[in-house]
């Protein structure tokens, strides 16, 4: 890790530099009854109480997606995959819905799936359709927001464009969509003459026939590995895989065909974390699986990050290929404690990096910004009311922080590049600590400094580190 010198600020008479939410925090999607954000949109009476998995947001963080469950549905139409934006939802899916264009409905809300969502509002997700048959109801679906319909990416069973023959298998999971309209699938493993150690792929395409292979399991050998072998990508993982706007640049976790130390962090065709092997500012060696399947993403120019621990329990951010922060990094703008607990992170077009963490010193959530370029690390807020960086939720739509209500958990974050901020999490009463609910909400951040910019993020006198990317 790159630290500079620490350096003092003072706040003087700069361009309002600031982050701040100068608009109340919205609530988009909520668990209680008793607030409006739990109505789901076109079924009086029905109302959201969980939000499963899976949220993803578009290119530039303006649009989102998640999945949902509901309460006094009927249990085959209970589950939804949602989109919205700033101001709340978009679009509904339920459950078995037969869909425009298709003529299928979704099922099966006992896997985890995700959908995905670019900047157009066109969406891809995976799973079981039907009415189908069993041994051709897994499919990628792509949604197209300028004809309102869907269309089918891919099928189990059906042949594959210009693989000679090979066939779809039954492990098809969406990885991305750009703004191009064009989706990123996997297949776990084709059906055909291909063999089985190299019939694992990453596809795109903006439509069925336009499909082709991406990337393919057993024939790319990474560069960059440990000890100087040589050998073949293997097991590509679904939600592991993300991809720059332009289809150039990508990351993605598998594994190499070795015995031993085979779990991988490959970028670009480079392996940039191993199992195994040493990591630059770090005591610890690459666990035996170097990073959990959601703890990645590239933005759409190609940057990217990862977190994970390693041998010696440390936790660490690499972003780029450098390590921006360990468990051992003070906190900024005068918290005590340092980052542990990475919980998220994100990157926005324009490279500043967002994170959740936990306080080492209270095990309070702490969502703080670290701007790309000169511009310093600071802290946008913590749960609870107590901290001078609380911020309180409207959750009765009114657009007063009058509900006594603050974020008690933080489990998901993204930072658009306009200062969208989009965090899931549960909401608690200041006064009694009581649970109100978990919601998807909305914040605003008031500025994010351009690279080299002077940024005022911290108290007069205080001394924080500089770093680098």
């Amino acid at each position: 890790m790159k630290i500079r010198a620490c350096v003092v600020f003072a706040i003087v008479g700069l361009p309002a530099v600031l982050a701040s939410a100068e608009l109340p925090a919205t609530t988009l999607l909520f668990s209680n009854p008793a607030f409006p954000a739990s109505q789901v949109p076109g079924t009086p009476g029905v109302t959201f109480t969980s939000f499963l998995d899976g949220f993803t947001v578009s290119q530039n963080g303006s649009l989102w997606a998640i999945r949902a469950n509901a309460t006094t549905a009927p249990t085959t139409r209970d589950t939804f995959f949602v989109t919205g934006n700033r101001n709340g939802i978009t679009t509904l899916v339920p459950e078995n819905d037969i869909l425009p264009g298709l003529g299928l409905g979704w099922f099966n809300t006992t896997a985890e799936r995700t959908m995905f969502i670019n900047d157009r509002g066109d969406f891809a997700f995976s799973g079981q359709f039907g009415p189908a048959t069993s041994s051709t109801d897994e499919m990628v679906v792509k949604y197209t927001a300028s004809s309102g319909l869907y269309s089918i990416m891919a099928r189990e069973g059906d042949l594959i464009p210009g693989l000679g023959g090979e066939r779809y298998g039954s492990t098809n999971d969406a990885a991305a969509i750009d703004n191009l309209g064009r989706v990123y699938f996997r297949d776990g493993g084709t059906s055909g003459s291909i063999p089985s150690d190299k019939d694992e792929f990453i596809f795109r395409g903006s439509d069925a026939a336009s499909v082709t292979p991406y990337l393919q399991g057993g024939t790319l050998a990474p560069s960059g590995q440990l000890g100087g072998t040589n050998a073949l990508l293997t097991g590509l993982t679904t939600r592991t895989f993300h991809v720059s706007d332009d289809g150039a640049r990508y990351i993605t976790r598998g594994s190499l065909a070795l015995p031993s130390n085979s779990s991988v962090i490959v970028v670009d065709g480079r392996v940039q974390l191993q199992a195994g092997a040493p990591i630059a500012g770090l005591s610890g060696l690459g666990l035996s699986t170097i990073a959990s399947s959601d703890n990645m993403g590239m933005n759409e120019k190609g940057d990217w990050f990862v977190w994970s621990s390693t041998t010696a329990l440390e936790t660490f951010l690499m972003v780029n290929g450098e390590v921006v922060l360990t468990n051992t990094t003070p906190l900024p703008s005068g918290l005590a404690g340092t980052f542990t607990g990475i919980e998220d992170v994100g990157i926005n077009g324009n490279g500043d990096v967002v994170i959740v963490s936990r306080i080492s010193t209270t095990g309070q959530y702490v969502i703080t910004i670290d701007p790309r370029g000169a511009a310093e690390p600071y802290v946008f807020l913590t749960s609870g009311p107590s901290s001078p960086f609380a911020q309180g939720i409207d959750i009765n739509g009114d657009g007063l922080i009058n509900d006594n209500a603050f974020l008690s958990t933080i489990s998901d974050v993204s930072l658009g590049d306009n200062g969208d901020l989009y965090v899931i999490g549960r909401v608690a009463n200041s006064v009694t600590g009581l649970n109100i609910g978990d919601g998807l909400f909305h914040f605003y951040v008031d500025i994010i400094p351009a690279p080299g910019a002077v940024g005022v993020f911290a108290l007069a006198s205080l001394m924080v580190p500089r770093r680098r990317r």
